[in-house]
């Protein structure tokens, strides 16, 4: 497999710590952000009502962490359930469907299995965040939003480009690399608390993320990492993104999100002119990305005319290493 520096592993265990590496990077412990203000009454029951709709939330054969305890056993043992929660977290390694290059780790999607039990506590944290802010209402987003999905992505961008009176729309699809994988903490944490969120929800959220780790088990030899695959984390996600709601955008620019995938569409009566003024904006989103760890993969961000007769072969530059090609 290929490492980062060009050269290859030549062992098990190196091959499997690229993967760990890889999937699970390790965070920037010397950025702390600390949570500050007193914490307000907290008005909302926990009960065994909530918890028992947390759970049953979740099918009973979903695959159960590395404790083994599934969502039909809890329901099963309910009556006599406790409180605690498992850490523990199991993790496989599959190829990502279409992946050629089986040669880099990107080529692989790593499945953590959390413990039921900590997908209930998610399941709060997540009601608990959403009945704080205004998380919902982000219309650029289109995943992990209840009746909106990529058939609404699509409706938007069309409803968008086709009233147009401009005589050329030009739009950029950009692609994160790592997105789940690389997301700081700091910056989420930042627009949490820009959004409203609690000072008790903020640092439940930053507590369960502290100390967290993946077991990589290989010839007896456990090696440390940090666990993925939870509900909570597409809904940290979503935080994050809402900065992208912050960029100014003029009558004849829009952004439609799905997920980590975005689409910015520029028009202007001239290809040149929508190119230099979608560069303003790529910018923006640069700086974002760059405030939240992130990187945009080059390869696979592309630049398509969605109206005009846009000549090929045309590039806007964003950033020092990234360029948007025109297909």
């Amino acid at each position: 497999m290929i490492k980062k520096d060009g050269t290859e592993t030549s062992t098990i265990g190196e091959t499997a710590s690229l993967l760990l590496s890889t999937f699970f990077p390790k965070a920037d412990r010397s950025e702390k952000y600390e949570v500050i203000g007193p914490i307000k009454r907290y008005d909302r029951v926990i009960d065994t009502n909530r918890v028992k709709a947390a759970i049953w939330r979740i099918m009973p054969n979903k695959a159960p962490g590395i404790d083994g305890i599934s969502a039909g056993i809890i329901r099963i043992a309910w009556p006599v359930l406790g409180d605690e929660i498992t850490e523990l977290v199991d993790l496989v390694v599959l190829p990502k469907p279409g992946r050629i290059d089986l040669t880099n780790p990107k080529s692989f999607r790593p499945v953590s299995l959390l413990p039921t039990m900590a997908k209930a506590l998610e399941t709060i944290i997540i009601k608990d965040l959403e009945n704080e802010t205004s998380l919902n209402e982000f219309k650029e987003q289109h995943e992990f939003v209840q009746g909106r999905s990529t058939i609404t992505a699509i409706k938007e961008l069309y409803s968008w480009s086709m009233p147009s009176k401009a005589r050329n729309i030009v739009g950029v699809f950009l692609d994160m690399t790592g997105a789940f994988d690389d997301m700081g903490w700091r910056p989420m944490l930042e627009r949490l608390a820009e959004m409203g969120a609690s000072i008790r929800t903020m640092k439940i959220i930053q507590n369960y993320l502290s100390n967290r780790e993946v077991q990589l088990i290989m010839s007896g030899i456990t090696k440390r990492g940090c666990p993925q695959g939870s509900q909570l984390g597409p809904t940290l996600w979503k935080v994050a993104m809402t900065a992208i709601g912050r960029i100014k955008l003029d009558e004849s620019a829009k952004i439609v999100i799905y997920a980590d995938d975005i689409a910015l569409l520029k028009s202007a009566a001239r290809p040149h002119t929508a190119f230099s003024r979608i560069e303003k904006y790529l910018d923006e989103l640069k700086k974002w990305a760059d405030k939240c760890q992130l990187q945009f993969s080059g390869p696979k961000t592309q630049m398509i005319a969605i109206k005009g007769g846009v000549k090929p072969n045309y590039t806007v530059s964003f950033g020092i290493q990234h360029n948007a090609n025109r297909k």
